[in-house]
């Protein structure tokens, strides 16, 4: 289950055109931070900082922050004329 909405979130960040990166934290708990961007640069993540990400999560498991970003996603699918 918890791959499933992993998976879904991935697809769907892709489909939509966003990329976006996942910093899996390694001192314990399976948390991780993800910051997903409209840039089409590949190098984007390398050059800014964070500064270009449309939407970020700070620290939660990693399950939960992938929940967030799939809500955040059908959210904004539904804004979007």
């Amino acid at each position: 289950m918890i791959e499933a909405i992993i998976t879904v979130a991935q697809e769907e960040l892709k489909k939509e055109g966003y990329q976006w990166t996942e910093h899996i934290m390694n001192d314990g708990p399976n948390d991780c931070i993800i910051c997903v961007t409209e840039s089409t640069d590949p190098e984007i993540f390398d050059k800014q900082d964070g500064l270009c990400c449309v939407v970020s999560w700070g620290r939660h498991p990693r399950h939960m922050a992938w929940a967030f970003v799939l809500a955040w996603l059908y959210q904004r699918q539904l804004e979007i004329p």
